[in-house]
């Protein structure tokens, strides 16, 4: 088995409504671009501002980042953390 390269690991932070101390419903989300790498440790990051009212809920969304696999979602490789 080889080695996973920081460049082959998509992130995102995925934003939704907080019903009930959870995340109800997905209303968008942003890609992370990678940051620097070093060794084992790898950092992500966006700026981005927020156009929806109320509160609001997140996670980070980890997944596979490969150009020839078109569905990310649904290769049953998304960790959320």
């Amino acid at each position: 088995c080889g080695s996973l390269l920081p460049e082959d690991i998509g992130m995102e932070v995925v934003f939704g409504q907080k019903q009930n101390g959870r995340m109800k419903d997905v209303l968008f989300s942003k890609p992370l671009k990678l940051g620097s790498s070093s060794g084992e440790t790898a950092t992500f990051s966006c700026e981005f501002g927020i156009e929806h009212a109320g509160a609001l809920d997140y996670g980070i969304r980890m997944h596979p980042a490969n150009p020839q696999i078109p569905y990310k979602l649904d290769t049953g490789l998304v960790r959320w953390i």
